[in-house]
């Protein structure tokens, strides 16, 4: 093969990495299903009593949960424990209203660290969410109102390095959304209406140099897109 055909066939391949590159912003979806978070633990245990103090088995010798009750419904503080630990090690802990859980629940891992905590009204989640590693390491920052993600939604890595930060209303992206790769250097920034990509949006290399920019409209490249190499020299443009 002649030089002249290797050079053109390396400067499409190195197009073709920029392109394919530029998708880098879809977010992230690996949070906890939301089904699971808002379960609640103790909806198919009965309670025997009227008003007072009531205490749930896994059997005779185990106990499940405590808590205060009132007009037969779970309504006041409770605390729930792992299966096997005699009411040792705490699962879960917060505060019911009519048998729905409100107000911040704090659920653990074995060893007694957070592993998240969740703020509920009415059995729903309102308010933030934080979510944690067995070595307290922050995983997740999430707002929610009504079950749906509004407002701030942060993500980490392992290290404690920021993955993404983004905005939400009522469970779509709304706002500027940065992206950030594993060494802290920024991934990607741009702005989402309603779900969608629209106006400025810039893509980086690992080195936190520009790699490509351009506008989206209606979720698609619209006008003119640049693209550089990874000393920030423009080596090619295209128009949509």
């Amino acid at each position: 093969m002649n030089k002249p055909i290797i050079i053109i066939f390396m400067i499409l391949l190195l197009n073709c990495a920029l392109f394919s590159s530029s998708n880098d912003e879809s977010t992230d979806n690996d949070i906890t299903d939301i089904s699971i978070i808002t379960a609640d633990e103790l909806k198919n245990d009965e309670i025997t009593i009227k008003n007072g103090h009531f205490s749930i088995f896994y059997n005779d010798d185990d106990i499940k949960a405590e808590g205060t009750v009132k007009n037969s419904q779970k309504d006041g503080d409770w605390k729930i424990y792992f299966e096997e630990s005699n009411g040792k090690n705490i699962l879960a802990k917060g505060y019911y209203k009519a048998d729905s859980k409100n107000g911040q629940w704090i659920t653990y891992y074995p060893n007694g660290n957070v592993k998240m905590k969740a703020t509920f009204k009415n059995g729903e989640l309102n308010g933030p969410l934080f979510e944690f590693t067995n070595d307290g390491v922050p995983i997740s920052e999430i707002t929610y109102r009504n079950n749906m993600k509004d407002g701030v939604f942060k993500k980490y890595y392992p290290d404690g390095n920021p993955k993404e930060n983004s905005m939400y209303l009522k469970d779509k992206l709304d706002g500027t959304q940065n992206l950030f790769y594993p060494n802290g250097k920024r991934n990607s920034i741009g702005s989402y209406k309603n779900g969608i990509k629209e106006g400025l949006w810039k893509y980086f290399y690992e080195t936190g140099r520009r790699k490509s920019e351009g506008n989206y409209k209606k979720n698609e490249k619209s006008g003119k897109w640049k693209f550089y190499d990874e000393d920030e020299k423009i080596i090619n443009t295209e128009n949509y």
